[in-house]
């Protein structure tokens, strides 16, 4: 695998945990809806399992966004870190 598609399969993950997280949703939650073992769905939070899109949109569906929402998530300014406070 490509170093930045490597790259881009981590960044997807954390933006996955990220979403659930602020959702309040478990690993386990999701893992049912995707119906995979709660280690599988962590393996794709932790960027070591790559996501297919299919997955990928049950996902949007679950946390009721679009797709491109999870994969460009980290890139939206609300949700940047500010230091400037």
């Amino acid at each position: 695998m490509k170093a930045e598609t490597k790259t881009f399969h981590k960044q997807l993950g954390k933006n996955i945990r990220t979403i659930r997280a602020l959702q309040g949703r478990t690993q386990k939650e999701i893992a049912a809806h995707l119906d995979m073992s709660i280690a599988n769905f962590s393996n794709i939070e932790n960027g070591y399992i790559v996501i297919d899109s299919f997955k990928l949109n049950q996902l949007a569906v679950i946390f009721s966004i679009k797709e491109s929402d999870i994969i460009e998530f980290h890139l939206h300014p609300f949700f940047q870190q500010n230091n400037h406070h």
